[in-house]
């Protein structure tokens, strides 16, 4: 087109003179030792004057960034993390999905001095991942070369915590490279367990319902402030709830359980954390007493410090998902009644005592009984939720017993 408007204006160029011009003006400089003098040429030089700038200011910066800075950063981040073990490493944890489970799980290790790995896919995710002091590994989750180089054949054992169909195929995987190494894992649905174990996963846990027996275990429920956690022959653990017991505000010393019926206290938990105690330790209301002894020594301690008569109005249960039906289940094979606050229909059971509607409204709560219940178990797992409902439980009853699920 500059070779066509310069002969209209009675004037001829080479070719090198014509992509010399056109980019002098695309990029701006504008010597000026070539112009047009005709309108039409002078419109020509506005129409490739536009473009140059459109290509310098848009298309130009963005093919730059697409195909050079953004495959260079991604190569900086991939060269930030490691891609393999060194071979000496062994006996560490392996974990494939960091979640809050695995979070949780990485403090554990950290705190025990467990070596301990997590496998990341996406390299700029591991590198952030490495910024917060964790340590990560970047492979590709399906490749049995990933595996290897993070020594699974000697690794004391592979967690797996993401959906139960990643869990299934992570498994398989593992168990071709490595058909020994100890493969645990969680499971959202029960119908999963079965799966699981067949694709080779030696352990694996439903926590959302291990969860709802925890909930339900520290639900204030009658008499027995004792409640067996666990056995191991003839040596029983309880955990005791002693917020209206007449254990609130007294020592170790004071209680004598060794002394007056033979139990020992192997210490409290008080708000998510658990102390050893000493004998000048003494209890408040949010104590929770663990207790090592026989049957008859926990019966014993029942007896002697019973609360009040069990209520007959049921313990309301905030949430109708895995978690709120686990913990009426559980509470439900201890003999206590309970009812499920659920605002979706769709997860209303056949089976179950069930009250349709929010929990945020009097009108809802008033026909769970909230007045008469002796707990309320809040089960959703939006902590933002849980701590609004927990205010408004209060609101509603000062003195009601609020157990609240918290996932940080």
């Amino acid at each position: 087109m500059f070779h066509q408007f310069m002969v209209r204006e009675g004037r001829e160029y080479g070719w090198f003179t014509g992509i010399y011009w056109t980019l002098i003006v695309m990029s701006t400089l504008g010597f000026g030792d070539i112009t047009f003098t005709s309108t039409a040429g002078r419109m020509f030089s506005m129409v490739v004057l536009l473009s140059g700038k459109v290509f310098l200011l848009i298309l130009l910066p963005c093919t730059v960034i697409h195909f050079i800075y953004l495959p260079w950063i991604k190569t900086q981040f991939a060269f930030r993390t490691q891609r393999k073990l060194q071979r000496h490493i062994n006996r560490h944890v392996i974990l494939t999905h960091y979640d809050p489970v695995s979070s949780a799980l990485i403090d554990k290790l950290t705190q025990y001095n467990y070596r301990h790995v997590l496998l990341v896919a996406d390299a700029s995710n591991a590198s952030r991942l490495a910024d917060l002091g964790l340590n990560v590994v970047t492979g590709y989750m399906d490749d049995e070369q990933t595996y290897r180089s993070v020594n699974v054949d000697s690794a004391a054992m592979v967690v797996m915590t993401g959906s139960d169909v990643s869990n299934a195929n992570l498994a398989f995987i593992v168990r071709r490279v490595s058909p020994t190494v100890l493969l645990v894992s969680t499971a959202t649905d029960p119908a999963s367990v079965d799966i699981l174990e067949f694709a080779g996963i030696n352990k694996v846990f439903q926590l959302k319902s291990m969860m709802g027996v925890k909930l339900a275990r520290h639900a204030r429920m009658g008499t027995d402030p004792a409640r067996i956690i666990g056995e191991f022959d003839r040596l029983v653990i309880a955990e005791a709830n002693i917020m209206t017991s007449s254990l609130v505000d007294k020592s170790f010393e004071e209680i004598g359980n060794r002394r007056n019926i033979g139990l020992s206290i192997a210490g409290i938990w008080n708000r998510g954390r658990f102390e050893g105690g000493s004998p000048i330790t003494r209890l408040d209301e949010e104590a929770t007493l663990v207790l090592a002894g026989s049957r008859e020594q926990i019966d014993g301690f029942n007896k002697r410090y019973q609360t009040h008569q069990r209520s007959e109005a049921p313990v309301v249960v905030i949430g109708g998902g895995r978690v709120g039906r686990s913990t009426a289940k559980a509470l439900e094979e201890i003999g206590v009644p309970s009812g499920i606050v659920e605002k979706e229909s769709t997860k209303i059971k056949e089976s179950g005592n069930y009250v349709l509607g929010a929990a945020a409204e009097r009108k809802t709560m008033e026909e769970a009984e909230i007045g008469d219940a002796p707990s309320v178990v809040i089960t959703t797992h939006d902590d933002d939720t849980n701590l609004y409902l927990t205010m408004y439980c209060r609101s509603l009853c000062p003195n009601i017993q609020i157990v609240c699920r918290s996932t940080i």
